[in-house]
């Protein structure tokens, strides 16, 4: 069957907790946002059709009685003055009498009717210019008035716009509505002031708040300039369909055209005058919307409390346990049932674990030291029977001194190596141990070996494997020696150059015939040894102890001396007492 691993991201608890609040808390800002934007553009639109119908009301009103005035102007020249005696000789009674006529029936409009700020008559033929006012302008207003009627009606520059409907003029920085209509090359008008078209507003100003201002129909104002300055408001078209936003969205602004003059007018209502009674609706829902925030940080809080912390303690649990620290006692939570459960589990584990471990380790103990007792076996042995070959060879010479001699030194040797089960022994002792067997092999071929034994001062009571040094030694006397030239063995004891490391480097060499290639490719090669040979007894012998007791902390090296000879390298950890046996 064919398996397909595949690659799984993992995700912690905590992401997966944002990832369901921002799940949540994302729609719910959303309908918020759009909900609360949506509310406001309802009111607004509301605001805005109803306040409209309040300027429509208005803007009625002023078309109402600017047609009345029309009509009024139309029935004064067409019906109140007799143009054809106005238009006789300059002194003639009946031109008089028409020029009185006209001066008080313009006068007396003004006391029958206000809906006009002035009336006026010119005859460009004759010249004659008669007006009536109010009295709002002031006498220069009234003056440059009247020069700007007589230019426009002489020069009928601009004339087709008075006669149509009421169209807006400048006079002395100020704004008015006129209106001219003719009969005979007379020419009768009226005109309204901007000012007087927006005093029936100024009450409503007051009390609503709101302001009003005229503007002509390319929306230049006519009145209200100061508003739009200092708020600095830009009228478009879009205030008379809909409304329109003014400064940074502090006003809403609609407007009404006029239908019998080329203006229009404008309602300025304040934002927070829509909106106040939309502010308990907007903290409702932000107290709503912070108690939903609020309520998932409580949950995050609890999970984290009651969930993520006591799985973290339980994941450390683990980790302190792979690490190798069995001795592990989690604290247990109250708060959760399955997390209490998960918990005395765990411990239950831990304290099953460590129990195992101690009787595993019990176990590769003594299998250790057997082993190692084996080993020793191995090689006490090993040299019995070449002891028992020299008292031999020396009782059949009858030199019974020397047999003395050489029991008491095999005795001293004998008791060295069964003098206990432990593995370990004093640098010294080793050394003693060394020379007492030299002395043995030297009675043995009746000749003398050379030892240089070089140790640095403070080793003396340095910890190493027992027989370590003299297996190798040994080997020197059985491999090196020939009988024809002094054997030389040098023994060298020092401590290595790594300081956070400290360890035991020991140096046997000879002057033999040193190592074949072969040989020094198969003892340097690591190899797993999985059976004692008699033929590498020695060796392989002090290859296993040292796997045994330091692992891979021990090397054994094999070189020749340039000039001849074998060089064995041992490095061990340096230990000033008996180590424990490194088990795995």
């Amino acid at each position: 069957m064919l398996h397909i691993n595949r690659k799984i991201k993992k995700r912690s608890i905590n992401s997966i907790i944002i990832k369901i609040s921002l799940i949540v808390l994302c729609p719910i800002t959303l309908v918020t946002l759009s909900g609360n934007y949506y509310c406001q553009r309802i009111l607004l639109q509301q605001a805005a059709d109803y306040n409209r119908g309040t300027l429509s009301l208005h803007m009625e009103t002023v078309d109402t009685e600017l047609d009345n005035l029309s009509r009024s102007m139309f029935m004064i020249l067409y019906q109140s003055l007799n143009i054809s005696r106005l238009l006789q000789g300059k002194d003639s009674d009946a031109r008089i009498d028409e020029l009185l006529n006209i001066k008080t029936t313009l006068a007396g409009y003004f006391n029958a009717y206000d809906n006009a700020d002035g009336l006026f008559l010119f005859s460009p033929a004759t010249k004659d210019y008669i007006q009536s006012t109010s009295g709002k302008e002031s006498i220069q207003d009234r003056t440059k008035l009247k020069k700007y009627i007589k230019n426009v009606i002489i020069s009928s520059d601009y004339l087709d716009k008075l006669e149509g409907v009421w169209h807006p003029i400048q006079i002395n920085r100020k704004y008015l509505l006129i209106k001219v209509i003719k009969k005979d090359e007379v020419y009768l008008g009226s005109w309204i002031w901007a000012d007087s078209l927006m005093e029936p507003l100024k009450n409503l100003e007051a009390t609503s708040g709101t302001s009003f201002f005229i503007t002509d129909n390319g929306n230049s104002p006519l009145s209200g300039q100061n508003l739009l300055i200092e708020e600095n408001l830009k009228i478009t078209n879009s205030a008379l369909s809909k409304f329109q936003f003014g400064s940074r969205h502090k006003y809403i602004i609609i407007g009404i055209p006029s239908s019998t003059g080329n203006f229009r007018f404008f309602m300025v209502i304040p934002y927070h005058l829509v909106i106040q009674n939309t502010i308990f609706i907007e903290k409702l829902i932000l107290i709503v919307y912070f108690f939903t925030l609020l309520l998932l940080a409580v949950i995050f809080f609890q999970i984290q409390s009651q969930v993520i912390k006591p799985m973290n303690a339980l994941k450390n649990g683990m980790l302190e346990i792979k690490n190798g620290n069995f001795n592990v006692l989690l604290a247990v939570p109250k708060e959760t049932a399955e997390i209490s459960a998960m918990t005395d589990v765990f411990n239950d584990m831990a304290k099953d674990i460590e129990c195992l471990k101690i009787k595993v380790y019990e176990e590769q103990l003594e299998k250790t030291k057997t082993h190692l007792h084996y080993l020793n076996l191995q090689i006490k042995p090993h040299f019995f029977l070449n002891s028992l070959n020299i008292i031999y060879s020396l009782a059949l010479t009858r030199d019974y001194k020397l047999i003395m001699h050489l029991s008491k030194c095999l005795t001293d040797y004998f008791r060295y190596i069964f003098k206990s089960s432990d593995s370990m022994v004093l640098i010294q002792e080793e050394l003693r141990h060394i020379n007492n067997y030299l002395h043995i092999q030297e009675l043995r071929y009746t000749t003398s070996f050379y030892t240089n034994l070089d140790i640095e001062a403070g080793l003396d009571f340095t910890c190493i494997p027992i027989l370590l040094i003299h297996t190798f030694v040994e080997n020197s006397i059985k491999h090196a020696y020939t009988g024809k030239a002094l054997l030389v063995v040098d023994i060298k004891a020092a401590r290595g150059k790594d300081d956070f490391d400290p360890n035991l480097e020991i140096v046997i060499s000879d002057n033999g015939c040193g190592f074949s290639k072969e040989q020094l490719k198969e003892l340097n090669t690591p190899v797993v040894i999985t059976e004692v040979r008699e033929e590498h007894l020695g060796i392989l012998n002090i290859k296993q102890r040292l796997s045994l007791i330091y692992q891979d902390k021990a090397s054994l090296q094999f070189n020749n001396n340039h000039y001849g000879g074998a060089v064995v390298t041992i490095r061990i950890p340096l230990e000033t007492g008996r180590p424990a046996l490194a088990l795995t």
